[in-house]
């Protein structure tokens, strides 16, 4: 996928970030190079700063803990163990001031990569509660073409309050390109593919710039296709996502 966002739409809601590299040394200097890294700056509207224990100890132990400490130890328990307790961190995060294209993500993965050639242990994506070994780092999001599904979360749930299970399937992270997430609810059970069909084709749109606004139509192949009512929630205060998000019903949906 390019970098260019052709159905962008301003909207007056632009990108948040926040990433940490943990390890990452406060003394040795880190170089970033354009080829080697593929930057050609650092994104207006982002701070880039370090913390260490013996200032921040009680910010750090809060945020790698609880709940997602939690999220993060049933994922990736020895990468978890391994590095919530070092000294020192490099946070990059903020609102991005220009989004009419995605240039600005390229830039920020560039310079975790800096970040993780110098020393950094792991790379830790708070938007969608990640945390990425610097192999990981460097195979799943740094070496790859840019994907916009790579850097979302998709999660899936069984509500059982209903009279049968129905699946809650929804996304975290849509934030990184000043887009709402996504909740797709009262999902049957055996549909849940159709859904993440239908969620990674929204997030790919999102990302190139496009903002819901009415009824949606997503081609499964040459046969089938479905029409979705995204129905804009502006709530930043949600637990679940810390973003605004859309809120889709199956049974408003129509299948052919």
């Amino acid at each position: 996928m390019k970098l260019d966002r052709p159905f962008y739409i301003d909207i007056d809601y632009h990108p948040y970030l926040f990433y940490v590299v943990l390890g990452a040394s406060l003394e040795d200097k880190f170089e970033v190079l354009k080829d080697r890294h593929h930057v050609d700056g650092f994104p207006e509207g982002l701070e880039f700063f370090y913390i260490d224990r013996e200032n921040d100890s009680e910010y750090m132990d809060n945020m790698m803990g609880g709940t997602i400490g939690s999220i993060l130890m049933e994922e990736n328990p020895e990468l978890y163990l391994k590095v919530k307790g070092e000294h020192s961190w490099a946070i990059i995060r903020g609102e991005v001031k220009d989004d009419t294209d995605l240039t600005y993500m390229r830039n920020v993965i560039g310079y975790i990569q800096a970040l993780v050639e110098r020393g950094g242990k792991a790379v830790f994506d708070f938007s969608t509660v990640t945390l990425y070994s610097p192999i990981d780092w460097r195979k799943r999001i740094f070496q790859p073409e840019f994907s916009p599904c790579d850097h979302i979360r998709i999660s899936s749930s069984i509500d059982r309050r209903a009279k049968k299970p129905l699946m809650w399937i929804h996304t975290r992270g849509m934030s990184k390109y000043g887009r709402p997430d996504i909740s797709f609810e009262n999902v049957p059970e055996g549909k849940e593919n159709m859904v993440i069909n239908i969620i990674r084709q929204m997030i790919y749109f999102s990302a190139q710039g496009a903002f819901y606004t009415k009824p949606a139509k997503f081609h499964f192949n040459a046969k089938h296709a479905g029409v979705v009512t995204p129905v804009f929630q502006n709530d930043f205060e949600n637990d679940v996502f810390n973003n605004a998000f859309y809120k889709i019903d199956w049974n408003a949906c129509e299948f052919n």
